[in-house]
């Protein structure tokens, strides 16, 4: 009885939900852009049991706000900029009428790797250590594609700063190493304790509680080894209901990349809602593409996503077109790799977002350049295009949710 009032009280609900104006397509600012394809913007393919439990804890959730839901969305350079991913956040924060966990797997992009940073935090180094990506050095083993050593009987401090105009304040810390470290927390000057260790073949997740929630933090991370430790990054949560949508994001991800990325090691320690995977723009970027490989190194992914995370629901997002500046033309590689992630979603049972179709298709990024959307280059979109993008994502998610 309990369970059909919960059932009954729930489509009331989206039926409330679905009477107010959600929808860009009636939205005065998205009038203009009319190579969108609106009619498309559905996820596909949810039809699995696994999207059933997601949308179901998304119910609790929102109807009794004692769930903790947490997102894992990994890509390239789209994401590692974090602009679109934030937007998400944000309409998601709206929607729960809540503020949202922490952001992203924290990593010293910019101090470390001389690259852009997400715009959801700022981070610190006392000093230069050797770092990488998966992408510029794959022969390295990292459960996040992300890392830099700590040599023996050498130290580095980290600080971090969140934005706090969206996201929570945190008290928990989760520390991603490759074996022991001496962790000591120079800011805030609080107690440090250490409530679990998770450790696998390449990682121990030290999971650490700070006395009060900050939204500034400083460790001092020492090795008293004799070799090197490897830190793939940060996360950070609180002891708060809700939603957190984490992203991970490399500049140049592509398959070949993906796969030498050990997730193995993170899903054990992590135990992840939905798994969101946004990559395909930088496997058209070769000269010697191959359609057969590309097809082959999604495939494997897949496979080991399965063989890991059974039940986890998994959602693909299609690139859009981009410019191949080379030929002063659209990519047309990118309907092969479309082509591919469609085929081989359906084939695993995985859910899918074909933004390719709804940006308008091939030609679409002369479109989102013509409608100022795009930087320059034509492969990125400047903040109005990433934040249509987001209210595009978004968009999906809730009419989904609605139909499901």
């Amino acid at each position: 009885m309990k369970h059909l009032i919960f059932v009954i009280f729930i489509n009331v609900f989206k039926i409330c939900l679905s009477q107010q104006n959600y929808s860009i397509e009636n939205h005065e600012i998205y009038s203009k852009y009319n190579f969108i394809d609106y009619s498309k913007n559905y996820f596909y393919n949810v039809t699995n049991r696994n999207f059933n439990n997601f949308f179901g804890k998304i119910d609790t959730l929102i109807l009794f706000g004692n769930k903790k839901i947490k997102i894992l969305h990994i890509g390239d350079s789209h994401v590692q900029a974090d602009i679109f991913t934030t937007k998400i956040r944000e309409y998601f924060k709206d929607f729960f009428l809540s503020k949202i966990s922490p952001p992203s797997i924290l990593f010293p992009y910019r101090p470390l790797l001389n690259t852009n940073e997400p715009i959801s935090y700022k981070t610190y180094v006392s000093k230069s250590v050797n770092a990488f990506t998966i992408v510029k050095n794959d022969s390295i083993c990292s459960p996040t594609g992300l890392i830099f050593e700590i040599l023996p009987s050498d130290s580095i401090t980290i600080a971090f700063k969140i934005n706090t105009k969206i996201y929570n304040e945190f008290n928990i810390v989760k520390l991603l190493v490759s074996s022991y470290v001496d962790v000591q927390l120079r800011f805030p000057y609080d107690e440090l304790q250490v409530l679990e260790v998770c450790t696998q073949d390449l990682l121990k997740e030290y999971i650490l509680k700070i006395g009060d929630y900050t939204d500034t933090c400083s460790i001092r991370l020492v090795n008293n080894t004799s070799s090197k430790i490897f830190c793939y990054g940060i996360m950070l949560d609180d002891d708060n209901y809700g939603l957190s949508y984490i992203t991970l994001g490399i500049n140049g991800l592509k398959a070949k990349s993906l796969n030498k990325i050990e997730f193995e090691n993170l899903f054990l320690c992590e135990d992840f809602d939905l798994f969101i995977l946004s990559i395909g723009t930088n496997d058209c970027f070769n000269n010697f593409f191959d359609s057969t490989e590309v097809f082959n190194f999604y495939n494997n992914f897949f496979t080991r996503l399965r063989r890991i995370k059974p039940n986890m629901p998994i959602l693909v997002i299609i690139p859009m077109s981009f410019y191949n500046n080379k030929n002063n033309e659209p990519e047309k590689n990118i309907l092969i790799v479309r082509n591919v992630l469609v085929y081989l979603s359906k084939r695993w049972n995985y859910a899918y977002w074909d933004l390719f179709s709804v940006a308008g298709g091939l030609n679409a990024i002369n479109y989102w350049f013509q409608n100022n959307l795009t930087v320059s280059d034509k492969v990125h979109l400047n903040k109005n295009g990433y934040y249509l993008l987001a209210n595009l994502f978004f968009e999906a998610f809730f009419k989904t949710y609605l139909l499901k």
